[in-house]
């Protein structure tokens, strides 16, 4: 790959990793909020603790999940401009080719051709 797309590649990742480091931040101070809203509502009755409980329970769950998962997309930026720094970026790192462009253009962080990607998923 030319010096051109490799430097494209960089900066889409670089924009990628600012707004992926924004979501972050915004699902963290909306939890803390969130946690902050319940603690105040002391004077409910018990049976609305225990349905407001529940529901903020499975919220926190599922928030937790998909600041995980945007913290995943984070290591994965990660290491794809830690890839274009030591020259492998767009090659596979299970078979060692290189990654098709378009693939990179839809997902440019990712870490594996789409016929290795494959593979892995059917394991």
């Amino acid at each position: 790959m030319d010096s051109i797309k490799i430097e494209m590649f960089r900066n889409i990742l670089k924009k990628e990793k600012k707004r992926v480091q924004a979501e972050i931040r915004s699902m963290e101070k909306e939890n803390r909020e969130v946690s902050q809203d319940f603690d105040s509502a002391g004077d409910n009755n018990f049976e609305d603790q225990i349905g407001d409980s529940a529901s903020i329970t499975f919220e926190r769950e599922r928030d937790f999940s998909l600041q995980q998962n945007r913290k995943d997309i984070l290591r994965q930026i990660e290491i794809a401009i830690d890839s274009i720094d030591s020259g492998t970026y767009g090659i596979c790192s299970r078979c060692h080719e290189p990654i098709n462009e378009r693939r990179l253009k839809a997902l440019p962080y990712v870490e594996y051709c789409i016929n290795c990607k494959k593979e892995e998923e059917n394991y």
